[in-house]
């Protein structure tokens, strides 16, 4: 980052469909002294061009893109593009690609650290009810939220999780990158929505946050094999009730899940107790974009 001679301060964007890419990145725009402007991977031309407006970003990391020739309609010749090295979808020619700078300059040899009050990152909002907001959040806002999930959950360096909600949104941002910089367990990334389920069985997280929405996708995926009524009758039948749990869950790639978080809409009742059934307790996540989505949380 340094390589471009940027004044401090510099707001500069990402975005990508989440891979490790984009968390390095991240922390290369913090170590160079600039802040992060994450936008979303399927936002349109107008939008992204509303955001990279309001922000007065000078600098664009592009990844992998499934719509990015849309995309580069909002993106204004002005802004210097970085694209990811293999994973990215952008032309060569679009801009600088990563692995050219690497191979043209070295790494920092000081240890930069901010001030805990320094700006990290602008998030904006999803824009559902008017213009997206773009959210200021310091260093300090991350590592609350950082000190408070490490104390609400027993979360160590021998967990695993699976990144694939949109690290633009806040929810993944805290789930995925900060705790993983306080805690040190590894993250597997979902390539696509056709890969998924392949990806969950090959990471065979121990942490999962996902929307309502999934979780019900999970049931349904069981019911479709099996009727409603046998599997609840079969976990009813104490010689059985623990081979049936291991053989659904297994399935799912959940079988080594210790903490389940589902978040962003209201559960049932009805798929509470389905998971309450396979020993597994749903907890609840609250959060917003101007609190880092963190406000509400149930514990184990």
């Amino acid at each position: 980052m340094r390589s471009l001679e940027l004044e401090a301060g510099t707001r500069i964007a990402l975005m990508s469909n989440n891979c490790a890419y984009w968390i390095i990145a991240d922390l290369a725009i913090w170590l160079a002294g600039h802040f992060s402007v994450p936008i979303y991977p399927v936002l349109t031309g107008s939008s992204v061009r509303q955001i990279l407006d309001h922000s007065s970003a000078q600098v664009m990391f592009a990844g992998k893109l499934d719509k990015w020739t849309e995309i580069q309609t909002g993106v204004d010749f002005s802004i210097k593009i970085i694209t990811f090295p293999s994973e990215s979808s952008v032309p060569a020619d679009a801009g600088k690609e990563w692995n050219h700078i690497l191979s043209e300059f070295g790494p920092i040899i000081d240890n930069p650290l901010p001030s805990l009050d320094d700006l990290a990152m602008i998030v904006y909002t999803s824009g559902t009810t008017g213009v997206p907001k773009g959210v200021m959040h310091s260093f300090r806002n991350l590592g609350i939220v950082g000190t408070a999930a490490g104390k609400m959950y027993p979360i160590s360096k021998n967990d695993r999780k699976l990144s694939y909600l949109p690290l633009a949104h806040v929810a993944e941002r805290a789930a995925v990158e900060v705790n993983q910089l306080y805690c040190g367990y590894p993250v597997y990334f979902s390539c696509s929505l056709d890969t998924f389920g392949d990806d969950l069985r090959r990471a065979r997280p121990t942490l999962f946050f996902a929307v309502p929405r999934i979780w019900q996708k999970f049931q349904q995926q069981v019911l479709v094999r099996v009727p409603a009524k046998r599997p609840q009758l079969l976990l009813n039948l104490p010689l059985l009730s623990r081979h049936m749990r291991k053989k659904v869950l297994s399935g799912l790639g959940l079988d080594q899940m210790r903490i389940a978080i589902s978040g962003a809409a209201p559960r049932s009742t009805t798929l509470i107790e389905w998971y309450g059934a396979l020993r597994v307790e749903l907890l609840e996540g609250y959060g917003m974009s101007e609190n880092f989505a963190f406000s509400h949380a149930t514990r184990s």
